[in-house]
């Protein structure tokens, strides 16, 4: 099953939104490109969205085995009457992932096609085991041609461009490179009834009690979210997995948290003198 991440938004936009800019920026110097990748909520002019310093390729949040990744790349200069072929590499250097397991072959050739200002590529990327305890790290780099120069080091330079204040991965906002990191890591879904400090209809979340979730209900992390997931759904959820844990502490095998708490749900029966700890 193949996703489609978009490196020009990470989340949802309307299509009308996401192509290239027809007027170009203002910009006295060279001709040249940077990584444009953009996310976030609006700020006025969508042409002044934050720039995204890295796409973030989270599987575990669903069931896909792997994720064709949009990076969108843009020109400053002035727009021409011809295709301008562009081109980016896998940078090795600083890349942490095996091509032909944790990436399929990538054609960095694009184009600013006659009269845009922007092109993109494509890299598909495959759910491997080692993101179950790592994160992938690859690096796209953008080289210099006959038409384009890299004139910016830093995106305080990009006119109209700022970085987003998402810094989970790195902080380097040099815009000649782009980097998507891979995991298949658990992380907390969209929508999750229960609080920070327990409580709530599921309690804490955590990666085991989130596995454990799905596999007693047949469902993946793309069930998790605030469309597909009610409170009606989530309390059937609940009580098939409060089901469970009661019946594992009757029977002298409670479930526990990788921390050796009890694993707690609304509604769980407890040891005497042991309460919800999460």
């Amino acid at each position: 099953m193949k996703k489609l991440i978009y490196g020009i938004f990470a989340i949802s936009m309307l299509t009308a939104l996401a192509g290239c800019e027809k007027e170009i920026k203002t910009y006295d110097g060279v001709e040249g490109l940077y990584f444009d990748v953009q996310w976030g909520a609006a700020h006025g002019n969508y042409t002044l969205w934050a720039h995204q310093i890295y796409t973030p390729l989270e599987f575990g949040k669903y069931a896909a085995t792997d994720s064709t990744v949009q990076v969108k790349v843009m020109a400053v200069g002035e727009t021409k009457d011809y295709d301008r072929p562009f081109t980016v590499v896998i940078n090795q250097e600083n890349t942490k992932a095996e091509l032909g397991k944790d990436y399929n072959e990538f054609d960095g050739n694009g184009v600013i096609k006659a009269g845009e200002t922007c092109g993109y590529v494509y890299l598909t990327v495959n759910r491997t085991e080692k993101m179950k305890t790592d994160t992938v790290r690859i690096c796209l780099q953008l080289l210099e041609n006959e038409y384009f120069e890299l004139p910016f080091t830093s995106f305080g330079d990009v006119p109209g461009r700022w970085p987003d204040i998402q810094t989970q991965y790195m902080e380097d906002t040099d815009p000649r490179f782009h980097n998507i990191f891979a995991t298949d890591i658990l992380s907390k879904p969209e929508k999750w009834w229960g609080g920070e400090t327990g409580g709530g209809t599921w309690g804490k979340w955590t990666a085991k009690k989130f596995q454990l979730m799905m596999d007693l209900t047949n469902t993946t992390a793309e069930d998790y979210t605030t469309e597909k997931m009610p409170l009606a759904r989530a309390t059937v959820i609940k009580d098939a997995v409060l089901e469970y844990l009661n019946e594992q502490m009757k029977n002298g095998t409670p479930v526990l948290e990788d921390d050796e708490t009890y694993m707690w749900m609304n509604g769980a029966t407890w040891e005497e003198g042991s309460g919800p700890n999460n």
